[in-house]
């Protein structure tokens, strides 16, 4: 069974929508959305009350249950405002698929040789890196039989970083245009199932750097039995060659603004006339 929780400021404006399923979603991980999708946000300077307009004690309650409006109200004298932060909602990566477990697929094609090769090279990278293994679920694909369940999947697409690459804030071109290999650095990657790969590329969930680890957070409810859920790296895997951190808080800022609230009207018509943006809300995951 699934529902939906909406967090609204005491004006009214819907902050956040997500689905879940029963018996609902904790309080810590919607936390996490909001501080990700609103600037500046300090939860101390709220008080939560429920469809019914009861306030929630959120230090003994922190599972808050779907099927209804939840407003979050002022309680210091500055009446501090709750803003969604600024951003040009991405698509999510369409195209050409590489061959399964032969690259990435994250929506481009290589065009030539030699960026076929640095595609390549990005796959040999990550696989062992992450040690042929998906630090998700601990799915194995490090042998030629195996090899096809598992994907090198970029954090920052390949369709982004081509004809959208102007809509990506400036600081984050600057990051990845100061990695190695740029696009196709091991940081721009992470190894995933095929399944968790697609789902990562449409926004259905994201990654969530705090105190040196990576957490699962899950956009969309399929997903929510990894939710919170701490990835494993290999030991060797040095630090700084890890997923940065900061372009996977940019996919799930975007993943947030494309998934939990509502696109806006010109994604709406080009997902329902099938554009080039792609169904916002399929169901077959």
């Amino acid at each position: 069974e699934r529902g939906e929780i909406e967090l609204c400021d005491s004006h009214g404006t819907l902050l956040l929508r997500i689905c879940c399923c029963a018996p609902g979603r904790e309080w810590s991980s919607l936390l996490i959305l909001l501080t990700v999708s609103c600037e500046p946000f300090d939860i101390s300077h709220f008080r939560l009350t429920s469809p019914t307009n009861a306030p929630i004690d959120l230090s003994l309650e922190d599972l808050i249950i779907p099927f209804g409006i939840f407003t979050l109200t002022s309680i210091t004298s500055t009446h501090p405002v709750i803003t969604i932060a600024p951003h040009t909602i991405l698509p999510p990566p369409t195209g050409g698929q590489t061959k399964s477990g032969s690259g990435s697929h994250s929506g481009s094609q290589p065009s030539s040789p030699s960026k076929a090769l640095r595609q390549d090279s990005f796959d040999d990278n990550i696989r062992s890196r992450d040690g042929g293994v998906c630090p998700v679920t601990g799915e194995i694909g490090q042998h030629s039989f195996t090899r096809g369940l598992l994907n090198s999947s970029h954090i920052i697409a390949l369709a982004w970083w081509g004809s959208r690459q102007p809509d990506i804030p400036p600081n984050v071109r600057s990051m990845v245009s100061s990695l190695p290999d740029t696009i196709n650095s091991p940081r721009n990657g992470i190894l995933l199932g095929t399944r968790l790969h697609a789902a990562f590329d449409r926004g259905l969930w994201g990654l969530h750097y705090h105190n040196s680890h990576y957490h699962f957070v899950s956009l969309y409810s399929n997903f929510d039995h990894y939710d919170g859920h701490v990835l494993t790296f290999p030991s060797s895997a040095s630090p700084d060659a890890l997923p940065y951190p900061d372009l996977l808080l940019f996919h799930l800022k975007n993943s947030i603004f494309l998934r939990c609230r509502p696109p806006p009207p010109q994604l709406v018509a080009s997902a329902i006339d099938g554009g080039p943006w792609g169904s916002l809300y399929d169901d077959d995951e």
